[in-house]
């Protein structure tokens, strides 16, 4: 089992998908399509050989497809950071490549915050 981890990056973006999905199709699907997104964490969690590489996308990042959106995904040592949550109408190729370095930058931050808090 790993630690399913969020940046902040990808906190707004669940943030973003909760205020569109209310404002275009009501409270309850909403809160249905984010459940579905939670359970990915736990599935992700238990199993995460279910994260896998998608040339189209990265040939850096994991993936993982939860409905209509995709989990960009970075794994060090037993710790599944999810970076960033993207639709798959955007055009996610181009807009990876302009958010590759600072997803780099922030999963370096935060697996060196984390190994300084396994020292103490």
């Amino acid at each position: 089992m790993v630690r399913v981890r969020l940046t902040h990056r990808a906190l707004f973006d669940i943030e973003d998908i909760l205020d569109y999905s209310k404002k275009e199709w009501g409270l309850s699907t909403a809160e249905n399509y984010l459940f579905e997104i939670e359970k990915s964490f736990d599935l992700i969690s238990k199993n995460p050989g279910i994260l896998s590489t998608n040339s189209k996308i990265s040939t850096r990042f994991k993936v993982y497809q939860v409905k209509k959106h995709w989990l960009i995904c970075e794994v060090i040592r037993n710790d599944v950071f999810i970076l960033t949550i993207k639709h798959m109408s955007m055009d996610l190729i181009k807009r990876l490549k302009e958010l590759e370095p600072s997803l780099e930058l922030e999963v370096e931050t935060l697996f060196k915050t984390l190994e300084a808090r396994n020292k103490n």
